[in-house]
C-alpha cells in the first residue's frame, strides 16, 4: 500500500503543498515500522532533498543554513547501515548523501562565520565515512559510488590539512581504470594532486614509501613539473627555499592547490617548511 501511495508523488510535484501533506502522511505512516524501513528512507530523501532546494533558492544566508540543515538532520536521522531490507549499494547511496549533506552544512557554516559549529558536521563525515564499505567500492559496478566517497573523504581530509590522508584518497581515485585511462584528463590532475600532497605532508615512513613508490611510476616521468618536484624530494641533496619557489612557483600558484586563497597560502607556507625540513 505505502509503495503504491508514493508512486503519486512525482504526479504531485508541481503542487508543492499536496506533496508535502503526502510525505509527511508517508512518514507518519512508516515511522517505527522495521518492515517499511526502507520506504520510509527513501520518502525521507525526497523532503530532505526539497529542503536542500529550498537552500539553494534561499537569498538570506541564514535560510539558506536553515533549510540546509533540515535536509540533513532529516537524512542523518536514518540509521540506514542496520537496515536489513535494504540493498547494500543503497545503503552506501544513502550514507553518502549525508556525507554530502554534512559536507554542505560545514561549508555554510564556515561562509556564515559559524565554522566552530561546522565542526559538529565534519566529525559526523568521518563516522559515516566509516560506515562505507571500501571492499564493496572495489567492485566494477560500484565505480561511481567510489569516486564519491573519496571526493568526500579528500574534503574532509582536507579541512583538517591532513596531506597524508588526501594523498591516499587522491591515489585510491587514480587507481580507478576509467580515471587511470584519462591520460590528459582526470588521470593527470589527479596524479598531480597525488604529489602535490605528499610533499606537503610531514615526513613519515608511510610518506617516505609513497613518495618513492610515486617517483618510480613510469605514468609520473610524463608530467616534467610534477616528477622534477617529487625527484627533488626523493633526492639526498640539499634544498633550498628560493631555488624551488623560482622553479616551480609561478606554475604551482597557479594550482588550485597552491592558489592565492586563504588555503591555497597556508599550503604554500606548509611546502615552504616541508623544504626547510629536507634541508635539516
Amino acid at each position: 500500500m505505502v509503495e503504491e501511495v508514493m508512486a503519486y508523488l512525482p504526479d504531485l510535484e508541481a503542487d508543492r503543498t499536496k506533496w508535502l501533506e503526502l510525505i509527511e502522511s508517508l512518514r507518519a505512516v512508516t515511522e517505527g515500522k522495521i518492515f517499511l524501513e526502507t520506504s520510509r528512507a527513501r520518502v525521507t530523501l525526497a523532503l530532505s532533498l526539497h529542503h536542500e532546494r529550498l537552500a539553494s533558492q534561499a537569498s538570506d544566508p541564514a535560510e539558506a543554513l536553515k533549510s540546509a540543515q533540515t535536509a540533513s538532520d532529516l537524512l542523518s536521522d536514518l540509521q540506514v547501515e542496520t537496515y536489513s531490507s535494504m540493498s547494500r549499494r543503497e545503503k552506501t547511496e544513502f550514507l553518502l548523501e549525508q556525507m554530502r549533506l554534512l559536507v554542505l552544512v560545514a561549508n555554510m557554516k564556515t561562509e556564515v562565520g559559524k565554522s566552530q559549529e561546522g565542526e559538529a558536521e565534519w566529525i559526523k563525515v568521518r563516522v559515516g565515512g566509516r560506515k562505507v564499505n571500501e571492499g564493496f567500492l572495489k567492485e566494477a559496478e560500484n565505480e561511481d559510488l567510489k569516486l564519491k566517497y573519496y571526493e568526500l573523504m579528500i574534503k574532509y581530509a582536507l579541512h583538517n590539512a591532513s596531506y597524508l590522508d588526501a594523498a591516499k584518497h587522491y591515489y585510491k581515485v587514480w587507481e580507478t581504470p576509467s580515471i587511470k585511462a584519462e591520460t590528459e584528463g582526470r588521470g593527470r590532475s589527479t596524479l598531480e594532486y597525488i604529489v602535490y600532497y605528499v610533499v606537503l605532508a610531514s615526513h613519515s615512513n608511510e610518506q617516505s614509501d609513497m613518495l618513492h613508490r610515486l617517483y618510480n611510476d613510469p605514468e609520473l616521468a610524463k608530467i616534467d613539473l610534477q616528477y622534477n618536484l617529487t625527484k627533488c624530494f626523493v633526492t639526498r641533496e640539499l634544498m633550498r627555499w628560493p631555488g624551488i619557489e623560482g622553479l616551480y612557483g609561478a606554475q604551482l600558484r597557479e594550482t588550485s592547490v597552491f592558489d592565492r586563497t586563504k588555503d591555497g597560502d597556508k599550503r604554500w607556507e606548509d611546502l615552504h617548511m616541508r623544504v626547510i625540513e629536507h634541508i635539516g
